[in-house]
């Protein structure tokens, strides 16, 4: 009996042992996984070129291979001038380059579209949850506004090895330079049944055959056929994003199925007499149609601040006096009293304290 006890204590040890050894590994491994995403990519510039201008490039890892990402997913790109997401352009199960394009609008953006072929950039993984996993009976109905056919180009290139019942993109730009991958995509809906490209211009040339003038609730609503069965995915500024989903309410396509990437709002014009000012005292004077952080921009009081479209929260400040208007609704949760310097514009003069200044 004696020995029979001894017995199952031993056993019992050992199996305490293996568990707490097992515990050690399972932790080892999740730190393991949390370093590797955590680790930026170091990526060379193997291509670039401009086309109405809009700056693309492909890029290459300088050692190692790419990490997979999801059609949708996006880059925070570094700078000499701060960092900037842009969505992954094409998509491939096994990478061998990323592809992306930027406008180069403001310092940040500028710098990192001038960096030249065989130079090297610094970037994270890829990320965000603007994905497109539609069901195979769906009928998908793809929107962009000019840039913002960059991540819709992944999610067609990822929805052609199995297609769902119907595939609609249209692309609204200004002139026709702007339509990036036009020709290739009037290819592939002439090749394939499934897929209906439906090119946009609000400034065309007198010998544009295709749809002309700004896209209109009516113009969206048409574009739905079963609004059950209609998974939608948006990249555009608030203006076509906001035309987009009055016509979608007016389908009948419920609000579930509409998936949305947002630029953020217009920089507007930072000059104008609303005092805007921060807690230890630097100003600046901006105007009503300013985004706070384009505003502040000269003082560069934000050491955070990524995305400038109220994903990050890097430009998240406490609202000390004044009163601000949202420009844009974030994605990110702000509490009471906080404000998104990218999302809003002063409405009077006001003071705010940086959450993460620099």
């Amino acid at each position: 009996m004696m020995l029979a006890a001894i017995g199952t204590v031993v056993a019992a040890l050992c199996v305490t042992l293996l568990w707490w050894q097992a515990c050690g590994w399972i932790a080892t491994l999740r730190d393991w996984r949390r370093r590797a995403t955590a680790r930026p990519l170091t990526l060379h510039v193997l291509e670039r070129d401009v086309i109405a201008g809009y700056v693309r490039l492909r890029l290459a890892p300088v050692r190692g291979r790419l990490p997979r990402f999801g059609a949708g997913q996006h880059l925070l790109v570094h700078g000499d001038d701060g960092a900037r997401c842009y969505s992954l352009a094409r998509w491939q199960r096994r990478p061998a380059h990323y592809w992306i394009a930027i406008k180069p609008e403001g310092r940040a953006s500028s710098s990192i579209a001038a960096t030249p072929v065989g130079a090297c950039l610094q970037a994270s993984r890829p990320r965000g949850d603007f994905a497109c996993r539609p069901k195979r009976a769906d009928e998908v109905l793809l929107i962009a506004g000019g840039i913002g056919i960059t991540p819709l180009m992944a999610m067609l290139d990822r929805l052609r090895a199995a297609p769902p019942a119907r595939v609609t993109l249209v692309h609204v730009a200004r002139t026709r330079d702007a339509l990036l991958w036009h020709d290739e995509l009037v290819a592939l809906a002439e090749s394939d049944s499934w897929f209906d490209y439906r090119p946009r211009l609000t400034g065309p040339d007198a010998d544009w055959q295709n749809e002309r003038g700004r896209l209109t609730p009516r113009d969206v609503e048409a574009l739905v056929g079963h609004p059950a069965n209609t998974s939608v995915w948006l990249c555009a500024g608030d203006g076509l994003t906001g035309t987009v989903q009055v016509g979608l309410t007016l389908a009948g396509v419920a609000a579930g199925r509409i998936h949305r990437e947002s630029f953020g709002p217009a920089a507007g014009v930072a000059q104008g007499d609303v005092r805007i000012a921060l807690a230890d005292g630097r100003s600046v004077r901006g105007g009503e149609t300013a985004t706070l952080l384009a505003a502040l921009d000269p003082l560069q009081p934000y050491a955070a601040a990524q995305c400038r479209a109220g994903q990050c929260g890097g430009c998240r400040s406490t609202l000390q006096a004044g009163e601000v208007r949202w420009l844009t609704k974030p994605d990110c949760v702000v509490a009471d009293g906080e404000v998104l310097a990218c999302c809003c514009a002063a409405t009077s003069d006001v003071v705010l304290q940086p959450h993460f200044p620099r």
